[in-house]
């Protein structure tokens, strides 16, 4: 993020010895590296937890694009069976109810006729 380099490390050295004396510059160094310490600290854990935050989100969007595209034949599927099903129930109430639907005993008498011609004659 800065560019320091040497002379500019010696440069502050060299500010913090006058400004400070000789006596207290060794305590200022070592509190200033303890909290040097403690922001790097906190800026690594910020930086883990955006990336866990950006993990899980692109983990989220991975997962809803999988759903979708397992569902997706499924909806597809239930769409045409539901236009199958309406299609026949329009099929179906489209036959008149006042036609006869059939003569239970002219179905036995089908049958009894068919019997007899399949049946041997008697000699």
């Amino acid at each position: 993020m800065f560019d320091v380099g040497f002379w500019e490390l010696a440069v502050i050295g060299l500010v913090a010895l006058l400004v400070i004396g000789p006596e207290r510059l060794p305590a200022v160094a070592r509190t200033a590296g303890l909290w040097v310490g403690r922001l790097r600290r906190v800026a690594g854990s910020f930086r883990e937890d955006l990336e866990r935050e950006l993990r899980t989100d692109d983990l989220k969007r991975s997962l809803v694009a999988e759903r979708d595209a397992l569902t997706s034949p499924i909806r597809e599927v239930a769409d045409e069976l539901r236009s199958t099903v309406n299609d026949a129930a329009a099929e179906v109430s489209r036959v008149p109810t006042d036609a006869p639907q059939g003569d239970s005993t002219g179905a036995r008498n089908t049958d009894a006729a068919t019997e007899s011609r399949s049946a041997p004659p008697n000699e």
